[in-house]
């Protein structure tokens, strides 16, 4: 009878000859096929917990769904396709102008067309088919990351995919909060909030760092959540 890899888990002390038996069968697996134990593996997946997100509503490092950063203007419309209407934003944000990326029943709460995504780029710059977009943010909890984290996504539960986490915000940097993980996807940064309180991060705890304008912590409100994920290039 075979042996049971559920029960080879199961009762896995980390004694020497348990690990080489099982670094063996990783090499026997890996010469058979090594797709099976790749990151992006249904194995792997489901081991992690992860949700499958579809393509569309993908945020990756390069972009979001088929738009990718450092693409054109013209280049992003063309990849995203007819779904898809813009809306130029202004203002957006301290030097940056903005175009809303909207698409037809994304809203969850009613009919019509929503905000997927905006595209951001210098505030200097006038719009053209050939501006360069360097940064994606979505505030939309339909476009999650392959580990299922997005806007809306408790910290709690972002921790368990992406590892330790750090809470900053800087007064000179209109007191934006964002997440810092121990385990971020290249490129991506998470801003953070928490609806009960002016920020998702505890910072009257000891270990927090306090300065006339930089504010770090490792602490976190029950209800802090991800309230927008950027792309950059």
């Amino acid at each position: 009878m075979p042996i049971s890899l559920v029960d080879v888990a199961k009762y896995y002390s980390g004694v020497s000859h348990q690990t080489q038996a099982l670094e063996r069968l990783q090499q026997q697996v890996e010469v058979a096929d090594s797709t099976l134990l790749a990151d992006d593996s249904e194995f792997v997946r489901l081991w992690r917990n992860q949700v499958v997100v579809k393509n569309d509503f993908l945020i990756a490092s390069d972009g979001i769904g088929s738009a990718k950063v450092g693409m054109t203007y013209a280049q992003i419309q063309q990849a995203l396709g007819p779904d898809y209407t813009y809306s130029e934003v202004s203002p957006f944000m301290v030097d940056l102008s903005g175009v809303a990326v909207l698409r037809e029943g994304i809203s969850g709460f009613f009919a019509g067309r929503a905000i997927a995504f905006y595209l951001a780029y210098p505030a200097n710059e006038t719009l053209s088919d050939s501006t360069v977009i360097n940064l994606f943010i979505t505030a939309n909890p339909k476009y999650k990351t392959a580990q299922g984290v997005g806007p809306g996504t408790l910290l709690s539960k972002a921790v368990g995919d992406y590892g330790r986490v750090l809470l900053s915000f800087n007064t000179e940097a209109e007191s934006r909060e964002f997440a810092n993980f121990e385990r971020s996807p290249d490129k991506l940064s998470f801003r953070a909030e928490a609806l009960t309180h002016s920020f998702a991060g505890d910072y009257s705890v000891p270990d927090a760092e306090r300065s006339d304008s930089f504010n770090q912590t490792p602490a976190f409100f029950e209800n802090a959540s991800v309230s927008q994920v950027w792309v950059r290039a």
